[in-house]
């Protein structure tokens, strides 16, 4: 059952009393749920019973009101209230040693594991950084070919048009070899960037996620 269902029929099982006592009841009602949280829903509306039961309880303590003890809290919804109240304070506490009792037998089983996840986790972690720094190692070396590439490209241009005037055709082909080699030069140096531009990070955001996934946060961490 839901919250918008209980009120319905909550509210259909309070027709016969005035109503404002109807839409005090059903106010407060809407009040708790919702402050209980969507996520302990279902457990507070199993815990209030049926809503002819919740009506029931409404007008028993309404009869009471006006008709024996004029001491007795105006709201007639308070003293249902309080008994629920403390229910759900019973509850949270439960839920609270559960997870305290739940959190401990993981600690305890972490240390008797050790002898087998220690080594795996060093093993993983190890394979990563090698493979990091072979990406790194690469990604260098690929850029100092490609600097040297530039530089040989520039000397030989220059020795093209040098020769240009002694040997033309000597001249045109270290022109022509020097510009293929600074297009590998270039080649070479952009590539350089697009690894430390896109490959890096890549690997350091999907390291980053797999993080954030072995290690969820804990439950009532904010409490």
């Amino acid at each position: 059952m839901t919250k918008s269902e209980f009120l319905n029929q909550l509210a259909s099982q309070l027709s016969d009393i005035s109503p404002e006592e109807r839409e005090e009841a059903l106010s407060y009602y809407r009040e708790y749920i919702e402050d209980a949280g969507l996520e302990n829903e279902e457990a507070l509306l199993q815990e209030l019973g049926s809503p002819a039961k919740v009506a029931a309880d409404i007008k028993k303590d309404i009869y009471q009101r006006t008709s024996y003890s004029s001491d007795i809290q105006p709201n007639a919804v308070i003293r249902h209230s309080e008994t629920y109240t403390d229910n759900n304070n019973t509850h949270q506490e439960h839920t609270k040693n559960s997870n305290n009792t739940n959190l401990i037998l993981i600690l305890i089983l972490a240390v008797l594991l050790s002898p087998f996840w220690v080594p795996l986790v060093i093993t993983v972690a190890s394979l990563i950084f090698s493979v990091l720094v072979t990406i790194l190692a690469i990604g260098f070396g690929i850029g100092v070919s490609g600097i040297a590439l530039l530089i040989v490209g520039i000397v030989l241009f220059a020795l093209g048009i040098y020769n240009l005037f002694l040997s033309p055709f000597i001249g045109i082909l270290l022109i022509g070899i020097s510009m293929l080699i600074f297009s590998l030069g270039i080649l070479f140096t952009l590539f350089t960037g697009w690894i430390c531009l896109k490959v890096f990070p890549w690997i350091i955001k999907q390291l980053s996620t797999l993080w954030h996934k072995l290690t969820p946060p804990r439950k009532g961490a904010h409490s």
